[in-house]
């Protein structure tokens, strides 16, 4: 699916930084969010400015983003970025670290232990490269912006069981009627994590689609039953 797919990733640092702007504003909402200056001026840590609204009314109203275009992130780099951007003029609410590497699970820990010993003055956020995918593929536009020529077809190689009616044929009168919903995803190859968060942009895109419709969004606005 376009969420998990292997998108090509930007060579260019200009480019990345491009991609970073137009997923921040998707994430904070906000289509304002820009660049912050231009390449070679002072900017304290701080590539991408934006104010989500969940900022507002708080002393410090914007969020900061910085870009990484590298395959590999250490926790160093995350420190010396976040003394940055403490520096940034007029506070941060919140800040964002943006980088193309892929998902570590093991960087997340280290990052979360360290600020909990050592607390920063705003919000911290880690976003990897699945992460900007996730956004960014949801958006036929982006997508085109991006990664013109790059068929999403191959990457839908994934099965969608439609809903399916049971009628009432062959049931007794005393036997009462249950709705199950089930949904299949067939990934393209073993061992591919699928989390919450892609899994929600999929049912988001299949809704859009006028796959489902109604029947996702009744069953996606149900509170879950606690059963066994």
């Amino acid at each position: 699916m376009p969420a998990t797919a292997k998108w090509p990733k930007p060579k260019n640092e200009d480019e990345f930084e491009d991609m970073a702007v137009d997923f921040l504003r998707i994430r904070w909402r906000d289509p304002h969010a820009m660049k912050n200056g231009r390449r070679g001026q002072r900017q304290d840590g701080v590539d991408i400015v934006g104010h989500p609204p969940w900022l507002k009314g708080k002393t410090e109203e914007t969020a900061g983003g910085q870009c990484k275009n590298t395959d590999s992130l250490k926790l160093a780099t995350v420190i010396a970025e976040v003394d940055k951007a403490k520096k940034f003029k007029g506070g941060l609410g919140e800040f964002v670290l943006v980088t193309a590497a892929d998902r570590d699970s093991a960087l997340q820990s280290e990052v979360r232990a360290h600020f909990r010993a050592h607390p920063a003055p705003f919000d911290i956020e880690l976003v990897f490269w699945p992460d900007v995918v996730s956004d960014l593929s949801n958006d036929d536009q982006l997508v085109a912006k991006y990664w013109k020529g790059f068929s999403d077809t191959a990457s839908r190689d994934v099965g969608v069981s439609i809903p399916v009616w049971i009628d009432r044929e062959g049931a007794r009168e005393d036997e009462t009627a249950e709705c199950q919903c089930q949904i299949t995803l067939s990934l393209p190859a073993p061992g591919i994590d699928l989390d919450a968060s892609e899994l929600a942009v999929e049912l988001q895109r299949m809704m859009r689609e006028g796959r489902g419709g109604r029947f996702f969004s009744g069953i996606l606005g149900q509170v879950p039953k606690p059963i066994d």
